[in-house]
């Protein structure tokens, strides 16, 4: 059960640096999708193979990773808010795996790391912020309500640029 408030808690740590506000702006934006990527998405027995959306801004998901969960569009992106869309996903591997890899990758694709650090073997995070003004966080646990044994799980968050004032 410990494990199961872990991952939200992560998030909303995570989400403790956008400005509130409610998401009533007019911008709707879709996630990029690419066909090179895959990943899995629950099904009602078992995790099938499907192919997999990359994240916004061509951020992969991780390689050999179970698509567990995510929001298919961004948020609506205000003045106080930028738009956000989420993905859970489950690795085997330990939480220091799922921070190296982001931290490898961040930077590549324009990212600068603002944060990085694992705390303990049993969570890790990892934000990143281009010149936009778009960030990426990843907030990653060992285990969770959806992995299997020897698995970690990690929610990422895409965070748009707010709207100018």
């Amino acid at each position: 059960m410990k494990q199961l408030l872990i991952l939200p808690g992560l998030f909303l740590v995570a989400a403790c640096g956008i400005e509130g506000g409610g998401a009533d702006s007019d911008t709707d934006n879709a996630l990029p999708t690419s066909e090179s990527t895959t990943a899995t998405k629950p099904s009602s027995s078992d995790m099938a193979p499907v192919e997999a959306a990359k994240l916004p801004w061509d951020i992969p998901i991780m390689p050999n990773a179970r698509y567990i969960s995510g929001s298919p569009k961004f948020s609506k992106t205000t003045k106080k808010r930028g738009g956000e869309a989420i993905a859970t996903i489950a690795v085997e591997g330990s939480v220091a795996d799922i921070v190296s890899y982001y931290e490898k990758v961040l930077p590549e694709l324009g990212f600068e790391i603002t944060h990085n650090r694992v705390y303990d073997e049993s969570t890790g995070s990892v934000h990143g912020e281009n010149a936009d003004g778009a960030q990426f966080r990843v907030a990653a646990m060992r285990g969770g309500s959806n992995a299997r044994t020897g698995e970690s799980t990690a929610g990422l968050l895409a965070i748009m640029p707010k709207l100018p004032e």
